[in-house]
């Protein structure tokens, strides 16, 4: 059984799909746009959050990657856009936020 860490489950609370996305390099698989914690988070810091994400989800056999991610720290609502395939994803998706109808 997949334990998924805090640190992983606080990033998922401020993603969202991005249902839109084609990505013709890489395997097929759940794109999501990753948040920055505040407005007021570096880049910097976001990008390792991504890396490391990445690399857990990578150590559990499944294929992600950074597909975009802002270079420069703007005091406002940025966000990494992240692919990530199951079985990782599975369980990472039942911490996003749920889709308001």
């Amino acid at each position: 059984m997949l334990k998924v860490p805090k640190f992983a489950q606080e990033m998922m609370s401020r993603a969202r799909f991005d249902l839109s996305y084609t990505n013709p390099n890489s395997d097929p698989g759940y794109t999501i746009w990753i948040r920055k914690a505040t407005p007021y988070t570096y880049a910097s810091t976001l990008r390792a959050e991504c890396e490391r994400l990445v690399a857990w989800a990578r150590r559990n056999y499944a294929d992600a990657e950074i597909l975009e991610c802002p270079k420069d720290t703007h005091y406002c609502n940025q966000a990494a856009l992240v692919t990530i395939t199951d079985p990782v994803m599975q369980k990472l998706e039942k911490f996003m936020p749920k889709k308001e109808k």
